[in-house]
């Protein structure tokens, strides 16, 4: 016989967190010697994108990350997933010359702040 009610809850070994993308909620759009990205270009020519919008604020945590951790450890996360986005760690599209940020995080990832990996949130 078919179970007349499916099971709507998650095993206990599945892992609840949060994850975004450097376009969704990362902005800065230049800080640390960023460089243009294919949306940045994109989004700066008239008509392609909704109202104009651009990802030169968004959602501001690349200066932010730190208060939006303490949110997401408020609200119990335990995990958390970001991308960066590629032209801030190589602004010329190549290995030729790094960007500040990378001189400062990548470089030494040890000092890097957490929310710039993949990790699980102490």
């Amino acid at each position: 016989m078919v179970n007349p009610k499916p099971s709507r809850t998650f095993p206990d070994h599945f892992k609840w967190g949060f994850a975004a993308a450097a376009p969704q909620i990362e902005g800065a759009a230049f800080a640390d010697g960023k460089g243009l990205s294919v949306r940045d270009t994109l989004a700066r020519q008239p008509g392609r994108v909704h109202n104009g919008d651009t990802l030169d604020l968004a959602c501001d945590h690349y200066r932010r990350y730190a208060e939006d951790l303490t949110h997401m450890a408020r609200l119990g996360a335990k995990h958390y997933r970001l991308t960066v986005a590629w032209p801030r760690i190589y602004p010329q599209g190549t290995t030729r010359r790094t960007s500040a940020w990378r001189r400062r995080w990548a470089m030494r990832p040890s000092s890097a702040p957490r929310a710039w990996a993949c990790m699980q949130m102490a």
